[in-house]
C-alpha cells in the first residue's frame, strides 16, 4: 500500500500489516488507513492462491487493492483482512 505521513506529508510504499504505522522520515505513529477494495469479479475460476492469506481457492475474485491487482478468497474479501485459514 501507498502511506502517507499525516504528520510530515512523506509519501512511501508500506507492507506493514499492524495496526499503526511508523512514518521512516519523522518517526511519528498513526493509524492504519483502510483498505481500498475494488472488485472487478467474482467467483473466477482460477488455479493460484489468495494474495492475502496465500490459501488455496479454486475460485477468487479479481480485485484491485489499494490500486493494485490482487486475487483475493471470499474469507479475506469478507473481513478485508487476511484471517488465518484453517488448514486442510
Amino acid at each position: 500500500m501507498i502511506a502517507t505521513c499525516p504528520h510530515c506529508s512523506y509519501v512511501w510504499r508500506s507492507d506493514a500489516g499492524r495496526d499503526r504505522i511508523t512514518c521512516p522520515n519523522c518517526g511519528r505513529k498513526f493509524p492504519r488507513p483502510a483498505v481500498d477494495i475494488v472488485v472487478l469479479g467474482r467467483g473466477v475460476p482460477l488455479k493460484t492462491t489468495c494474495d492475502l492469506c496465500g490459501y488455496p481457492k479454486a475460485e477468487l475474485n479479481v480485485c484491485r487493492i489499494d490500486g493494485e491487482s490482487a486475487f483475493v478468497c471470499s474469507v479475506c474479501l469478507k473481513g478485508a483482512t487476511a484471517p488465518p485459514h484453517p488448514q486442510e
